[in-house]
């Protein structure tokens, strides 16, 4: 596969070196530059751009046009230092892997309808506003929902599953937890354990995530990811207590993505699990919380490889 050379602007010293030694590790061909005007002398070269990353596209001539390389925000100043570097290492996999934003053409645009690339596309910018609000509820939760539609991805590809679901899947997982935006925040933030009151509040998340993304698509498979990624295969899930293949496949999948992501991020109210520990915790729960034939292709998924 050919190298996506990659211009960083970035006036950090510190930061420019951790940017060119994680660019190698995901096989860029990564520089890094102190100011833009740097930056618009380098691009006039003749050897071609992939990416130019910056937090100021104004500042920037030509990046972004046609025939130019693909403009890349760096708007992280309220990210966490290592929220920030979660989020650089998933676009720099992103751009080797030409995934990102376009991991959503390598996932069948060619097989897949344009129209609805296009509704989701649209989707996704229209629930902007909800994603801001959501980070600075809970910084936690933005970096969760990208890993969750990037897992339930995977899994979807080990299951030789369609294009189609594959990109559902992935767009489900940005948007599986908007409802825990009416959740109050000293809820989501607590330490010790939740009273029925609470817990009740919490079990109304994926609900009021289906009203919330209802205002800007009619698009069940997507609604009801969102809808039922709670429900469990006995039965004993919330809010509708669904079960089995009453469950949309998709459900199912975001379900373990869901839960072993969970499982293997910083929490406030549980200990961090190894990718390991996390995956003898899903064993245990197969055929009561998961369905089993999802556990296999979660297995074979190879999750513990699909993030830094």
């Amino acid at each position: 596969m050919t190298k996506r050379r990659v211009l960083v602007v970035e006036p950090d010293g510190t930061m420019q070196a951790w940017l060119r030694a994680e660019g190698e590790r995901a096989g860029l061909l990564l520089e890094t530059v102190n100011s833009h005007e740097t930056a618009d002398a380098r691009l006039q070269e003749a050897e071609p751009w992939h990416y130019v990353v910056s937090a100021a596209r104004e500042k920037l001539a030509g990046a972004g046009l046609d025939g130019a390389p693909r403009y890349v925000p760096l708007a992280l100043d309220r990210c966490s230092p290592r929220e920030k570097k979660l989020r650089l290492r998933l676009l720099f996999k992103g751009m080797q892997r030409l995934d990102s934003e376009s991991r959503l053409e390598r996932w069948g645009d060619a097989q897949f309808p344009l129209p609805a690339v296009r509704r989701q596309r649209e989707l996704l910018r229209a629930l902007r506003p909800a994603f801001r609000e959501f980070a600075e509820k809970e910084e936690s939760l933005h970096g969760h929902s990208y890993r969750v539609g990037f897992y339930a991805a995977r899994i979807g590809e080990s299951l030789t599953m369609s294009p189609h679901v594959v990109r559902l899947l992935f767009v489900g997982g940005w948007i599986h937890d908007l409802g825990k935006l009416r959740v109050d925040a000293a809820i989501l933030q607590k330490r010790e354990s939740l009273n029925e009151q609470e817990w009740e509040s919490i079990r109304q998340h994926p609900v009021w995530g289906e009203e919330i993304v209802e205002h800007h698509t009619d698009d069940r498979d997507l609604l009801d990811m969102v809808r039922f990624h709670h429900e469990r295969f006995d039965g004993r899930g919330y809010p509708d207590r669904l079960s089995r293949e009453s469950i949309p496949i998709a459900a199912r999948i975001l379900a373990v993505a869901d839960a072993y992501d969970a499982m293997t991020s910083e929490r406030t109210y549980c200990p961090k699990l190894s990718h390991r520990e996390a995956v003898r915790e899903v064993l245990s729960c197969t055929g009561s919380q998961f369905d089993p034939a999802i556990v296999r292709g979660f297995l074979n998924s190879r999750l513990d490889r699909a993030l830094p």
